[in-house]
């Protein structure tokens, strides 16, 4: 495992290119310079084996996000919260133009691990807010 702290992800290291590094963070893969890689020891390594599912909300902030940086983190949240057996995922994506509600709803709509999706109750944040629950 190492450590794109650029990203503020991590993620598996599946090849070294001379100075480039093919690292896949969840489902995506991308290829970073080697140099920007913080190698992490094995006991901070993620586990995800013996883990019992809990039932809980995982909650995601994407505010301040670009498009491309927020997929990403979704992406690794859908990963995350499918590993753990969450069966619900909010996504904070703020109000603003709802450029990033978009991307993340049209992200969401080609996954086939999102049963549905939803605005949060206005309580909750409402179109600010997309709640998703995982299929089972």
């Amino acid at each position: 495992m190492v450590e794109i702290p650029s990203l503020r992800r991590q993620g598996r290291l599946l090849e070294l290119r001379g100075e480039e590094a093919l690292v896949q963070v969840g489902p995506v893969k991308m290829t970073v310079k080697a140099k920007e890689l913080t190698p992490l020891k094995a006991q901070e390594t993620p586990k995800a084996i013996g883990l019992k599912p809990r039932r809980e909300v995982k909650e995601v902030d994407l505010r301040g996000l670009t498009v491309e940086e927020a997929l990403l983190e979704v992406a690794s949240a859908l990963e995350e919260a499918r590993a753990l057996g969450l069966p619900t995922l909010r996504l904070l994506h703020g109000k603003g133009t709802g450029a990033l509600r978009q991307a993340i709803r049209e992200a969401l709509r080609r996954d086939k691990r999102v049963e549905t999706f939803a605005d949060a109750p206005p309580h909750e944040g409402g179109h600010g807010v997309t709640v998703v629950v995982l299929k089972g």
